[in-house]
Formats: structure tokens, sequence, C-alpha cells
């Protein structure tokens, strides 16, 4: 579309020297229409643009498209996910975990000669064994280790077992360890720091997705009301060649009869040209804004349909700006911006993290304590031909008997002599809060210029409105002056076009005002986090 906008434009010409009025004196209907802010509609750029390929858009549909379709609030979106599997990668660690292992075991051991001169002759024991082994072990919030272990070997020849001249041996174990830390690593806060401090940075990149749609919701509403001066400037450009391609068909008709010079028709013209190349100008940063909004919402996700003009269906609103509380506003930033808030929470988990460091500088000293049974079938083959009557087998039955119960109870202390490693990590742990101190302190103050930007350019742009107003009504009634002037050939074409321009000048400076008006009331809800809550937005991390 860019590569024939000459031929639009000329396009354009072409329908408004058909269909515009003759008279000069018709630019004031369309100068109180622009005043009073009334939309002037598709009906004027269809002039330049076909209805095909203009896209009708309110202001609260861009932003709903760009809250789903918006690549940048896609990226963001991860974070929150990405935060949540981490609390769950965290509470992972005190899952308990099962076990099991088989090991066969093949072994020659020589004896002394002492001892087999004792045995008759007997030079080395032999023994074939089976061992198997499982269990479940596993972790507590409080800091203690557990590990429930049964074992079962299965001897079912050795030379001891050829000795006694019994068929094989069976013999079953239970064993309960347990290892409470009593200083490093001890209590409930310090082994749920993980997380804690996954589950706060979890709030925390909430709150940053939550601001980084803020921060596009704002530069979508910006980007929108610049497209509406974008129409409105074309349209203004569009009415100034209109009238300047009047007047030059007036003036070619009064040389024709002799009442003007040749030289006021050349002014003319070139009063036309120049005006030309104004409106190929407004149509491009038509263009530009509308495909800015475009790439803002992501508005063909799945096709570039870029020959597509958004044409903006919201007008600007002149209502007068509400009665503001700097303190009250400021107050406001610092309770609901989400930049703020994130920070905080990160600075939470970052004493977290500094806790168990200073933790960590704790000599280990661990109470252990170990319980088990025993149960032992010496004549295994005779027990698997002829089971006992009563119970399971004899090595079972003898290990629930409890007559062989064995138990250790004890404590074991660590220290690392240099420990630069845990101081380390406790230095670091602290100077990251004292960052964030620093960070929290920055963004306050930025907040509070943010806030007091934001009140100024609402107070300015709205002055700037009334003092547009002013200046178009002027140079609309001295426009009017010097027309009736140029009748009675009291100036020249070079003025009245010098006037023409200056209406037109006027006119685009009081939309442009309007357009940066609304841009700073947004922009005050930006800068104090309400942005959301005043469009009645609720983000959903899940969709």
């Amino acid at each position: 579309m860019k590569s024939s906008r000459w031929s639009l434009a000329g396009f354009a010409l072409v329908l408004f020297v058909l269909f515009a009025p003759v008279s000069v004196l018709s630019e004031t209907d369309a100068q109180s229409r622009i005043e009073e802010g009334e939309s002037q509609g598709p009906p004027a750029i269809e002039q330049l643009l076909p209805p095909q390929n203009l896209t009708p858009l309110s202001l609260r549909d861009a932003l709903c498209i760009a809250l789903t379709n918006s690549l940048d609030i896609q990226i963001q979106r991860y974070s929150p996910r990405i935060s949540t599997v981490e609390v769950d990668v965290q509470k992972g660690v005190f899952d308990p975990v099962a076990f099991f292992n088989a090991t066969y075991v093949d072994t020659t051991v020589p004896l002394p000669s002492s001892v087999s001169i004792a045995t008759g002759g007997l030079n080395a024991v032999e023994a074939e064994q089976w061992v198997l082994t499982g269990g479940v072990a596993g972790a507590l919030p409080s800091g203690l280790t557990y590990e429930a272990t049964v074992i079962s070997e299965h001897t079912p020849m050795s030379t001891i077992t050829e000795f006694l001249g019994t068929s094989g041996q069976q013999q079953f174990e239970t064993v309960l360890s347990v290892s409470q830390p009593l200083l490093k690593n001890f209590g409930i806060d310090v082994n749920t720091t993980g997380i804690r401090a996954a589950e706060i940075n979890k709030e925390a990149s909430i709150a940053l997705f939550e601001q980084a749609v803020i921060d596009t919701f704002f530069e979508v509403e910006q980007a929108y009301w610049n497209l509406v001066f974008a129409y409105k400037n074309l349209y203004v450009k569009l009415n100034s060649l209109n009238v300047a391609q009047n007047l030059l068909r007036e003036n070619r008709i009064r040389l024709r009869v002799g009442v003007v010079a040749p030289l006021d028709v050349l002014q003319s013209e070139t009063g036309v040209a120049f005006r030309e190349e104004e409106v190929i100008v407004a149509l491009s940063l038509l263009e530009t804004a509308s495909d800015t909004l475009v790439s803002l919402i992501n508005l063909f996700p799945e096709q570039m349909n870029w020959d597509l003009v958004v044409f903006p269906t919201d007008e600007v609103d002149f209502a007068p700006p509400d009665k503001y509380a700097e303190a009250e506003e400021i107050a406001t930033a610092f309770r609901s911006r989400r930049d703020l808030e994130a920070l905080l929470l990160q600075r939470e988990a970052g004493e977290l993290q500094a806790k168990f460091a200073k933790n960590q500088l704790l000599p280990a000293l661990n109470l252990n304590a170990t319980v088990g049974l025993i149960g032992l079938d010496e004549d295994f083959g005779v027990s698997l031909i002829q089971p006992p009557d009563i119970g399971i087998d004899p090595a079972a039955d003898d290990l629930f008997s409890g007559d062989n119960f064995q138990w250790l109870l004890g404590f074991t202390f660590e220290m690392p002599l240099g420990r630069n490693f845990e101081r380390g990590q406790y230095r670091v742990a602290n100077l990251t809060v004292s960052q964030l101190d620093s960070s929290i302190q920055n963004v306050r103050l930025l907040i509070i210029q943010d806030v007091r930007n934001a009140l100024r350019q609402i107070a300015t742009t709205w002055e700037r409105v009334q003092a547009a107003r002013v200046t178009m009504d002027f140079r609309k009634k001295s426009l009017d002056a010097e027309k009736k002037r140029y009748e009675v050939g009291a100036t020249t074409t070079f003025d009245l076009l010098q006037f023409e321009e200056e209406l037109a000048e006027a006119e685009a400076r009081l939309v442009n005002a309007q357009a940066d008006y609304r841009i700073a009331l947004s922009n005050l809800r930006r800068a104090t986090g309400t942005l959301l809550q005043y469009l009645n937005v609720r983000v959903d991390i899940a969709s």
C-alpha cells in the first residue's frame, strides 16, 4: 500500500475536485466540526483508503486483543508459570524415595594354618549368597532424615553350612535409622526456606507480569490515540487542500475575466502543490501509526495482513481533568505499583536466604539412632520342604519374636576448618538484600517523579487544548476577515493562502493537543498502577 501512496493521494484529489463545494467559504462548517470534536468518520478516509482495507477497532477491543495476542505479554506470562513449577521442585525435596538392590556374592576367604589344623585341614571358607535390600528413605521439614530398610540374606551354600550339616541359611533384618540435626539445618524454618522463597518469588513474578500488562496496555492506548490524531490530522490536511483547490479554481475563473493577475493563479497553484505534499506526509504518518498499533497488539498472529489499516472508532474525551491531590496519587502509587511490590517480595525472599546462609555457618551436630530386628533360619532347605505348622517360616518367626533386637544411639559432629564457602554465601545473601533495599528506594523516587510528571502532563495538555481552541477561533475569524478583503481586492492570494495555512496548523495543533491529553490521563493511571482497575481488567495467569 505504501508504494501506491502517490496514486492514492491523486485519487483523493480527484474526489475532492468532483465532490467538494465550489466556494471557499465551505471551510467554516468543517472547522466547526473539528472544534466540537465530532467524528469525521470513515467517509473522509475512504477517499484515500478503500473501505475493504479499513479495520474498525475500538480501544476496548484493541486492549482485549493485546491481552491475548501481544508477544510481550505472552513472553512475560511464562515467568509465573515457571515460578509455580519451581515451588513444586522445592517441595520435592521432602518426597520419600523407595529403593531396591539385589546382589549376588561368591567369596572364598583363606584361613590361617593354625585354624586350618584346628578344623581338620580346612584351608578356606567359601560362601555363596544372595542379598536383597529394599526400603524407603527421605527427609522431614524439621531436618530429620530417615531410612527404613528390609534385608534378606539367603546363603544356599557355604563352608559353615556344610560343616554344620545344614542345607542353607536364611536371614531377615529390618533396620530403621534416623538422624536429627541439632545446630546446622535444624528446624522447619531453615529446611523450608527453598519452598517459602519459591512461593514469594512466584508472587513477585505475578506482580511483574501484571506490570508488564499495564505497560503494554499504556503503549497500546498511546498508539491508539496517536492513530486517532493521525486520522484527524489527515482530515485537516485534506480540508486545507480542498480549500486551496477551490481558491485555485476561482482564481482561474477570475483570470479569464481579467479580475486577477497571472501571479495570483501561480500562487494558488503553489499553495495546492504544498498542500498535496502535506497530504502525502499525513497519509504516511497514518500508515505508520496503524502499523505500530497492529504490531503492539499482534492483530494478525497467523497471517501478515499489513495492507489492512486500523480505523479507530473511539473519540477523544474532552472532559476537564479531575482535581488530583499529588500526595494522594503518590500514596496510591506506592500501594498499587506492581514493580514496587515485586521488589518488596524479592527482598522478603532475600531475607529468607540470608537467614538460611547464617544457619549454615553453624557446625553440624546430629543425633543418630538406629533400631532393628534380626531373624535367622539355620536350615533353610529343611524348612522349605517341611514348613512349620505355625507361623510364616523360621526366619520370619524369629524376626517377629523380638529376641534378636539391636539398637544404636550416638552423635556426629562436623565443622569445616576454613568455612570460606559458608561465609561467602552469607555475605552474598546480605549484599543482595542491601542491593534490593537500594533498588526499592530508587523505584520509590522514580514513582514520585513519574506521578508528578503525569500530573504535570495532564495540566499542561489540558491548557494546550484550551489555548489551541482559542487560537483556532482567532485564526478562523482572521481568515474570514482576510477573505472579505480579498473579495474587494485589498489583499493578495499569497496573503490569503498564508491565513488558510495558519488555520490548518491551528486545527492540527488542536487535535494533537486533544490526543496528548487523552494519553496523559492514561499515563497517570499507569504511573499510579491503577490502569487495570480503571479498565476493569483481571489478569488470569492460567489462560
